[in-house]
């Protein structure tokens, strides 16, 4: 995983009015905290902070933060924890920071990014992507953006599960291994199954409904 320079200032000032005026002035408010160390609020300047999350593409960068304090300058690692914003005009209005420590191992979730088509997809089949992101155990460096799932070779009625996946030593997945990833389905496994519920349900929804259209049954 890549590491972002960030650069944040301390701050005394608390409270919704003083974050108001920050913000007012291009200033984002933020907190940086850690295992057995105080909370530490901070400032960010909004234009690089919106830059530098965009730079890192992932909610698992690592942040190389240099923070000015009263004429001192300290360097933490640390990792977003939280990032708030306005539900309106989609700024940030609040970050949280927590530190890490580079030789020590974290539990992270990793997105998954499905490459290829599918063999059973060229044979009408339907490719399912079960689970998007699993959760693993590394050091902060060693935090993969996305993990591959080739599905290339993959026919109809076939899966990919973890088990399936080669990953390097230093990345312990903590999800069980059995766990499907994706699946390759035959299109007539969901043409039939629509047809065969309303078959079922079709008498009794007359009767009681009385030209009622019957309600939608929510798929799972």
């Amino acid at each position: 995983m890549k590491q972002i320079e960030l650069t944040a200032e301390s701050r005394e000032k608390k409270g919704k009015g003083a974050a108001r005026s920050l913000r007012r002035q291009g200033l984002t408010p933020a907190i940086f905290y850690g295992k057995g160390i105080p909370p530490q609020p901070l400032t960010l300047d909004s234009l690089e902070l919106k830059r530098k999350l965009n730079k890192a593409g992932s909610e698992n960068a690592i942040f190389a933060l240099t923070i000015k304090d009263d004429g001192h300058t300290v360097n933490k690692m640390a990792m977003l924890k939280e990032v708030q914003t306005n539900p309106l005009s989609r700024e940030i209005i609040h970050t949280d920071l927590y530190e890490v420590a580079m030789d020590k191992k974290i539990v992270v979730r990793v997105p998954l990014h499905v490459k290829g088509r599918a063999k059973g997809v060229e044979l009408s089949g339907i490719l399912q992507t079960v689970t998007r992101e699993i959760e693993m155990e590394c050091l902060p460096a060693d935090i993969p953006e996305f993990i591959e799932v080739d599905v290339t070779s993959l026919d109809i009625g076939e899966s990919i599960h973890i088990k399936d996946l080669k990953l390097p030593e230093n990345l312990h997945v903590l999800d069980d291994a059995a766990v499907t990833l994706v699946t390759v389905v035959p299109p007539a496994a969901e043409e039939k199954a629509a047809p065969a519920e309303e078959e079922a349900t079709a008498e009794p929804e007359v009767v009681s409904t009385k030209g009622k259209e019957p309600e939608a049954k929510e798929s799972k």
